[in-house]
Order: structure tokens, then C-alpha cells, then sequence
């Protein structure tokens, strides 16, 4: 009775059946019990280096080992990564394959499969399905790198790259005993350029939008900068980018391909012009969450150099982190939060917490103020808005159940200065004596947003006055 084989066997099958015979039978003493090579050592599948620390961002290469000497017609793996801490990094086109780079001595291996695969749990394998055609086998040595792969590091921390499924099958289709053994590698935070995806909620409702932003670090002469970032079109739809406060220059590309689920966006400066320098919120993207009860990724997909200084060099090293997004059918709270007579872009950051909640469920609003807080139990909650300089909001209580989103809108009164619920005289006067200046720490009191204290600023603290929070 033979036993369960994989694609591997079917695929080497074929070949033996189209193909015919790869060696004579006097070149050949092995013999089987259940399709198994009962006289074949065990191969070891490997890494090298099997231990190492690597720096986010860094681009780096493992290379994968077998031994000992073995007697190989077909080979079928698949390595398991957590893009979390690690983004596979395809080999450039002109090489053979995709994800893992054939070395010399698998040079003339026919690959069937060399791709990325994505697991239930979050993680990701590169499968790997090669054979050797016609007369033709592959006899392994003590050690011998076979091929390497790529990846970059995304943040730092602790995780293994490990063989989660090995098979190597001989030229009479029988299976040569492997195992594998896994790379253990520390990941540890660099000082140089960054971009980060930083989602507003880690947990979104099914049918509702959510926003991400961009983030952009540690940055000098920064003169052109793009992403392309990857996500799942079945669990998510892309909805669109839009420019965020730390702008680079000119938005070039602003493309959506919701087959490939790539998001791709960037900007560049024109003319003989110095870079931008510092960190900032690059772009924001709008995502809609498809379907409930599933965890999926946002990663980074290297394409190629992504930030450029004023002379045209590429910056090194660029650390690339992304974020896990969890689409949870539960109770939803959305909507939108509005400064009267205030352009929407500068609704981003207002402070959102929803009560009763046990932890404190809070969040910050994006580009227009929108804002969602997901997951919540069937209940009835409010909707508390603040921001410095501004009194605070809140909403009356509303029932959110399961399947029904509340759609919440709130306003802020803009001049409560002091912060004290109420805006009176204290607040025109504190704006009054620093009239046609702005002091560093007191940015809120620019309510029109032209990096002053102007008559239109004491005027709208006017309209509201008397105006306090009532707590609902």
C-alpha cells in the first residue's frame, strides 16, 4: 500500500511517464516500503547563517542548505515567515524565479512553483516546487547551498524562518527521508530613515471605512519618497490616498489595482531644490473591510528604492513597518467630526473616547474627521470629542448591536483656551496679548490656521461666547 504523496509526486510522475526512465536500472539500488527510499540518509534542510541580528530596514539573504549527500529527482518546500517582522523580497526579473533564487548546483532545475502563500494564522510561506528533466539528477553534498532568499526586516523583535513542509523524491518517484531546521534571528530597531503604516483602529467592522496613515521618520534632504503598499482584495477594498501634513513635494503617482491589492502613491520636489527633513504623516489611505472574523495584513511591498535625496541617491536601509487590521462583527460606532468654517484636512488628530468601555476605547480622527471605533458589545455607548482649544463635545447615548453601525456626527466650538468648559472673556484676553504673533506651545490658538493671532481668530471666540460643555 503506498502512502499519501504530495503535488511534488504527482508532478514527478508525470515526468516519469512522459520522459521515460532517467537512468538505467544497473545505476539504481534502492529499494521501498510505502513509496519511501528506506536506504536514503535523512536530508537535512537548513539555513545559513541559522542564527543572526539584523537592523529594521536592512535588506539581507538566508541561504538554504541540504545534506548530506543524497540522490535528488524533485524537491518541494515551503518557508514560513511572520510578515509582521519580515517582508519577502522578490529576485529581480532577470533571475530564475521568483522568491527563491536557485544557486549553481540547482541551475538546471525546472521550477513548477516559486511563490509567496498566505496562512490562516497571519503568516506566509515561499513554496518552492522544483524537478530536473530528462536524464538528469541532482546529487546533494554535505552543506551545499542550494539557493538562497531574500527578505527585509519590517520591526524589530524575536522570530524564526522554519520549513514547514520538505520533500525530496528520488528518479524512481520514491521519497527521500528530510527534515528541516529553522533560522533564529533577533531584529533590532535602526537610526536611520523609517516609514511606518499606523492604523487609527486595530479592530473594524465589516461594511464600514477605516483609515490608515503613512508615517514618515528620521529623515534629511528627503526630495522624492513613494510606497506600494499590500493587502488582501478579498478581506479589504482600497478605497483612496490622500496627501498628508508632511509633504515631500508634488503628488506623482496615486494608483489603486483592487486585483492585485497594491496601493501605490508618491511625491517628489521639482528643480534644483533642497529635500524636506524630519518625520511627519506622509499619506493617509482609506480602506472598507469586506468581511468579518479575519486578521490581515498591511505591508510595505519592496518594488524598488523608496526615498531619494536632493542629489537623486537612494537612501539605505529605509526600515519598513506595516500593521495588522482585525475585521471583528461586533458593534460599530462612525461618523465624522467638524470644526465650523475650518478646512477639512485640519480635522485629523481631534481625540474620540466612547463610553462605557472596559479598557477605555479611544481613538483619533483622520482626513475629513472620521473616525470608527468596532468591536463593541451590544450596549449603549456616547461619543466624547476633544481637542485643545476647543470645548468638549459629546454625544447622547445610542445602542449599538451587532451588524448595526451608529453613524455619531459631532461639532467643536473653537475658544476655550484655557481649557476650562467655558468661553468667556479669560479666553479673548489670553489671545489678545499675543496679537499678530503665535508663541511656540500656543499653535491652538490660531483658529484659522495662518500662523497667527488675527481679528478673525478673537472674532470666532466671540461667536461662541458663553457657549459651555453640559457632560450628557
Amino acid at each position: 500500500m503506498i502512502r499519501k504523496v504530495s503535488c511534488l509526486f504527482v508532478f514527478t510522475v508525470m515526468l516519469l511517464v512522459c520522459a521515460g526512465p532517467f537512468f538505467p536500472a544497473s545505476a539504481i539500488a534502492l529499494t521501498s516500503t510505502e513509496g519511501v527510499n528506506v536506504t536514503a540518509t535523512i536530508v537535512d534542510f537548513g539555513f545559513q547563517p541559522s542564527e543572526g541580528t539584523f537592523t529594521v530596514g536592512e535588506t539581507f539573504e538566508l541561504e538554504v542548505t541540504m545534506s548530506p549527500a543524497s540522490l535528488i529527482q524533485a524537491t518541494e518546500f515551503k518557508v514560513k515567515y511572520d510578515p509582521n517582522y519580515l517582508s519577502a523580497v522578490p529576485v529581480s526579473s532577470g533571475d530564475k524565479g521568483l522568491y527563491f533564487q536557485p544557486g549553481s548546483p540547482f541551475a538546471d532545475i525546472e521550477s513548477v512553483k516559486n511563490e509567496v502563500l498566505s496562512n490562516a494564522d497571519g503568516s506566509k510561506d515561499i513554496w518552492f516546487v522544483g524537478a530536473w528533466l530528462g536524464a538528469t539528477t541532482y546529487t546533494s553534498t554535505t552543506n551545499n547551498v542550494i539557493g538562497k532568499i531574500k527578505f527585509q526586516v519590517v520591526k524589530e523583535g524575536s522570530t524564526d524562518v522554519a520549513f514547514s513542509f520538505n520533500q525530496l523524491v528520488d528518479n524512481q518517484v520514491l521519497e527521500v527521508p528530510s527534515q528541516g531546521s529553522p533560522a533564529h534571528l533577533t531584529l533590532v530597531a535602526g537610526d536611520g530613515p523609517g516609514i511606518s503604516i499606523l492604523s487609527t483602529e486595530e479592530v473594524v467592522a465589516p461594511g464600514l471605512e477605516f483609515k490608515v496613515k503613512v508615517f514618515i521618520e528620521n529623515v534629511e534632504d528627503l526630495y522624492a519618497a513613494s510606497f506600494d503598499i499590500k493587502y488582501d482584495p478579498e478581506r479589504l477594498t482600497a478605497v483612496k490616498v490622500e496627501e498628508g501634513a508632511f509633504a515631500v513635494g508634488t503628488p506623482l503617482v496615486n494608483m489603486i489595482d483592487p486585483v492585485e491589492g497594491l496601493v501605490s502613491y508618491g511625491q517628489t520636489k521639482i528643480g534644483a531644490v533642497s529635500g524636506v527633513s524630519g518625520e511627519g504623516v506622509f499619506a493617509w489611505v482609506t480602506f472598507k473591510a469586506n468581511t468579518a472574523e479575519a486578521i490581515t495584513q498591511l505591508n510595505f511591498q519592496p518594488t524598488g528604492d523608496m526615498f531619494f535625496d536632493s542629489t537623486g541617491a537612494p537612501m539605505e536601509n529605509v526600515a519598513m513597518s506595516g500593521a495588522s487590521v482585525y475585521v471583528q462583527n461586533k458593534g460599530a460606532i462612525y461618523g465624522t467630526v467638524t470644526m465650523k468654517n475650518i478646512n477639512e484636512k485640519n480635522n485629523i488628530g481631534i481625540d474620540i473616547t466612547v463610553t462605557p468601555t472596559d479598557p477605555v476605547r479611544e481613538t483619533e480622527t483622520g482626513p475629513g474627521g472620521y473616525y470608527q471605533v468596532s468591536g463593541l458589545a451590544d450596549n449603549s455607548y456616547k461619543v466624547v470629542a476633544t481637542r485643545l482649544g476647543y470645548l468638549m463635545r459629546e454625544s447622547d447615548y445610542y445602542p449599538s448591536a451587532v451588524g448595526a453601525p451608529v453613524n455619531v456626527n459631532l461639532e467643536l466650538l473653537f475658544g476655550d483656551v484655557d481649557n476650562n468648559d467655558v468661553i468667556n472673556m479669560a479666553d479673548i484676553v489670553a489671545l489678545a496679548i499675543v496679537y499678530n504673533n503665535l508663541p511656540s506651545g500656543k499653535e491652538y490658538y490660531d483658529y484659522n490656521y495662518n500662523n497667527k493671532v488675527d481679528m478673525q481668530d478673537l472674532v470666532n471666540i466671540a461667536l461662541n461666547y458663553n457657549k459651555k460643555y453640559v457632560p450628557k
